[in-house]
């Protein structure tokens, strides 16, 4: 989806890119399921209860048991609880992956800022140095902040003022 907004806009079709972005508004609140306290996520109708709720227990686990933690992770990106994208095996290595590279709390902080961290795998994470792994979740947070409408409408609205900025630098 994001992709087609980046498009629509690189060929100045910005009416049509608002339109889109304006009917798909993501979901960031998060609702408790009855039993087990898993959070609702708009995906979920096509998984098991039973993968998400272990992923779910995986997720909690890297966040030190933080039922607040883990739900601040998801609310960033829902999709780390996604089954077609981790498993809870490879949650919990990641997460010792990373606890290895940058100790419990900045390893905590960095999930939350970018929860997909955890579904790269524990030996592609050891190859990395620690500050492109806190660059690289400072870099999606920005983004997942700006790929929402607003954050969208904001952007094309400073993009417009350079624009013009720009268009009067020239004429005079």
């Amino acid at each position: 989806m994001r992709h087609l907004l980046c498009l629509l806009l690189v060929f100045g079709w910005t009416s049509t890119a608002l339109r889109i972005a304006a009917s798909s508004p993501r979901q960031r609140v998060i609702k408790l399921v009855a039993g087990g306290g898993v959070p609702e996520v708009p995906w979920a109708s096509n998984y098991k209860k039973s993968e998400i709720t272990a992923l779910w227990g995986a997720l909690k686990r890297c966040c030190g048991g933080s039922d607040e933690a883990a739900r601040q992770a998801v609310s960033q990106n829902s999709q780390v609880i996604c089954p077609v994208y981790a498993t809870p095996e490879l949650l919990t290595q990641t997460n010792d992956a990373l606890v290895k590279l940058v100790g419990k709390k900045e390893a905590l902080q960095i999930l939350i800022m970018n929860p997909m961290v955890l579904t790269c795998g524990a030996v592609g994470l050891a190859t990395q140095k620690p500050a492109d792994i806190r660059s690289a979740a400072q870099a999606r947070q920005v983004v997942d902040r700006l790929a929402t409408p607003t954050g969208l409408v904001s952007s094309l609205v400073a993009l417009g003022l350079l624009r013009v900025a720009y268009l009067v630098a020239i004429v005079n």
